[in-house]
């Protein structure tokens, strides 16, 4: 994976929307439960990006204030865009999906960090929480 996730994400590609994002997740996340992130600077390029154990859903305890540090080495992200997989077919965000998106927006409102996007990839398809929750209001 050096310099991006799937053929698509790679460092200094655009974030434009959530199908940026979506689409390559599913070929890359597919069979997999790590968790990704990617740092975006203000014109929306990934800048920086990492998989681990520190996000959401890894099974591992979760630290909002980890999973917000994903810069790059001189580099301060403006946004961030968490994603992981679902087994099974189902998009559809569970209490602990909607609880972490929460508290992750609450850590980047301290750090100065927007999160912009929590997605939910599930067999071939993906979902946008911000799309289809009303947690960003």
């Amino acid at each position: 994976m050096p310099g991006g996730v799937g053929s698509r994400l790679r460092l200094g590609a655009r974030v434009r929307g959530p199908e940026d994002v979506g689409d390559a997740l599913v070929e890359f996340l597919v069979g997999s439960l790590v968790p990704v992130a990617f740092a975006l600077d203000l014109a929306g390029r990934i800048v920086a990006y990492h998989c681990g154990t520190t996000l959401p859903c890894s099974g591992e305890p979760f630290n909002p204030a980890h999973a917000m540090r994903v810069d790059a080495p001189g580099v301060k992200a403006s946004g961030v865009i968490v994603a992981h997989a679902h087994e099974g077919a189902s998009t559809v965000p569970f209490e602990e999906d909607l609880a972490a998106t929460q508290a992750l927006m609450l850590q980047g409102r301290v750090e100065g960090i927007e999160l912009v996007d929590h997605i939910i990839v599930a067999g071939r398809s993906w979902r946008s929480l911000r799309e289809a929750t009303s947690l960003w209001g």
